[in-house]
């Protein structure tokens, strides 16, 4: 599948993570509250927060499994959840990690996999500066999504920018670490 852009406002951000599955697109233009329709002119369908901000970077990261998906900026620490019903998108969830604190970029990278959603904190500096973390969200029967544990690596240093790249399936979470060695990847069973 080829996508092209044949236009856009030079304000916009377009693109920056885009995840394809099953014919399904997810895409999401930074600082998009300015439009006043959610369906674009080409079809495609944009996704809005009910908090948006102009300098949030909402959709900094992505990632769709069936009909969930996760949209995620860093910049505002925040990940949002959407659920598609009936071919309407809504905003499911905000999600936001119980410890957090400043500049812990928070939404770097995110995937999701039915009912467990996972995030990225590169800049968190609780097992060292910069160490990074990758927090676990849960869906219950109820639609709920709530933090369940939160992942750092066993070998933590400085800069180790762990959570860069996160990955979910099933019982599986694998962590990716830019530095510390030369980049690793850490592997989570539930």
């Amino acid at each position: 599948m080829l996508i092209a852009i044949k236009k856009a406002h030079r304000s916009k951000w377009l693109g920056l993570t885009v995840c394809v599955v099953l014919g399904g697109v997810v895409r999401y233009t930074w600082g998009a509250p300015d439009l006043a329709s959610n369906t674009l002119a080409d079809g495609s369908i944009k996704l809005t927060t009910d908090d948006a901000r102009q300098s949030g970077f909402v959709g900094n990261a992505v990632a769709i499994s069936g009909d969930t998906a996760i949209a995620a900026s860093q910049v505002i620490q925040t990940a949002y959840i959407f659920d598609r019903n009936s071919g309407t998108w809504t905003q499911q969830a905000k999600l936001t990690p119980t410890d957090s604190g400043d500049d812990t970029n928070f939404g770097w990278s995110v995937d999701i996999d039915g009912d467990t959603a996972v995030v990225g904190a590169t800049y968190d500096d609780t097992a060292s500066e910069n160490a990074g973390a990758v927090y676990v969200f849960t869906r219950n029967d109820n639609n709920i999504w709530t933090q369940q544990a939160k992942l750092t690596a066993s070998d933590a240093q400085a800069n180790h920018y762990f959570g860069i790249s996160v990955a979910v399936s099933g019982d599986t979470v694998v962590v990716g670490a830019s530095h510390g060695g030369g980049g690793k990847a850490y592997v989570f069973e539930r």
